[in-house]
């Protein structure tokens, strides 16, 4: 899969997968692309609590375009997954200007290592 994300007036960020096979399992058949917008236009991304939200959409946003979750005994395709999300992520993150998101991003990542909700 390939990701490609976009800004649109610095307050809606898109996050898109296109099938292409670098994280499908061999047998798995080409996936469809996915998309999911996000907007920000109602958060302060420079206050803690608007970045901890923004940061906390991303994450669901992340999750639909990877999904679906593998199942967990599937540790190949769990990895995938996994790569998937922080691929997503870390291009999210870095796209959007703010030091706040990007520092709150950093610490949630080494500690939280993307949760299932």
């Amino acid at each position: 899969m390939t990701l490609s994300n976009t800004i649109i007036p610095s307050t809606v960020v898109c996050l898109m997968i296109v099938a292409s096979g670098a994280f499908a399992a061999p047998s798995q058949a080409p996936m469809t692309a996915k998309q999911r917008t996000v907007s920000y236009a109602d958060l302060n991304i420079d206050a803690e609590a608007g970045a901890r939200t923004l940061l906390a959409r991303l994450q669901m946003a992340a999750r639909y375009v990877c999904s679906p979750e593998p199942a967990i005994a599937d540790l190949g395709s769990q990895h995938d997954y996994r790569a998937c999300l922080k691929f997503a992520l870390d291009n999210a993150v870095a796209s959007i200007p703010s030091p706040e998101l990007a520092d709150l991003y950093r610490a949630d990542s080494s500690r939280f290592h993307l949760a299932r909700n």
